[in-house]
């Protein structure tokens, strides 16, 4: 019998913008992050906010976890 190989998923790709501060409090609500684009435009943001199409699902106190179509990638503060 002939068996198909098939390839895992490609890893989900992070947004273009970049976290380069974050603030974490207990209350979800209070946690936010500075991201900046390649050309260094900042926006802030807060979990439940869209980015580049990715949904922020988490921010910690080192990192930014961003969700499409069901995958996440978890992208380190000061990560290029």
């Amino acid at each position: 019998p002939r068996v198909a190989v098939v390839a895992p998923p490609a890893p989900l790709e992070p947004p273009l913008l970049r976290p380069v501060r974050t603030t974490w409090h207990p209350s979800a609500e209070r946690r936010s992050a500075r991201l900046e684009s390649p050309a260094g435009a900042a926006r802030e943001v807060r979990e439940g906010d869209e980015v580049e199409g990715y949904e922020v699902v988490e921010i910690t106190p080192s990192s930014v976890v961003f969700a499409l179509g069901g995958d996440t990638v978890r992208v380190r503060v000061g990560a290029r």
